[in-house]
């Protein structure tokens, strides 16, 4: 007959947690690119992972096919209320990672950094900490650093 343990059993305790952690820029590059490689396409959209205070992510993303752009005051403010709420208002601690994905080549141009730029400004007004926004296009994955956007949009 198999013995089961207890949950509190120290064997059950050591199990490794399969989840990716996200510490560096480059695991959050890796993470992006092994989840749009596991897709045909990705949706176009905006899609979102949140990142635990010690680097785990949630098992499950969420994609927003209807967040396909610049985010304007409504749906900014929808969309923060949002964040809030799935964090049951206790955002300390919590990250949150972005990508948006759109059809066309891999050139960033501005209406991609409007998108990321209201991404940040949501997270931001959500009391979220937000890693680095990514691009998906043309089969590429590629970052959009705070330091890649326009500074007039963060009030400098």
């Amino acid at each position: 007959m198999a013995r089961t343990r207890p949950a509190g059993h120290p064997a059950q305790m050591l199990r490794r947690d399969p989840r990716p952690r996200i510490r560096t820029q480059a695991e959050l590059d890796q993470l992006w690119r092994g989840w749009v490689r596991r897709r045909n396409e990705p949706p176009v959209g905006t899609t979102c992972l949140l990142v635990y205070a010690d680097g785990r992510v949630t098992r499950s993303t969420v994609t927003f096919t209807d967040l396909d752009g610049p985010l304007d005051d409504g749906r900014q403010r929808r969309f923060v209320h949002w964040i809030r709420h799935l964090l049951d208002d206790d955002t300390a601690g919590w990250r949150i990672a972005f990508m948006i994905a759109r059809p066309g080549a891999p050139v960033v141009g501005e209406r991609d950094l409007a998108w990321a730029t209201s991404l940040y400004v949501a997270a931001r007004l959500a009391g979220v900490a937000c890693e680095v926004v990514h691009l998906a296009a043309g089969n590429q994955v590629r970052p959009l650093p705070l330091d890649a956007l326009p500074s007039h949009a963060f009030g400098h």
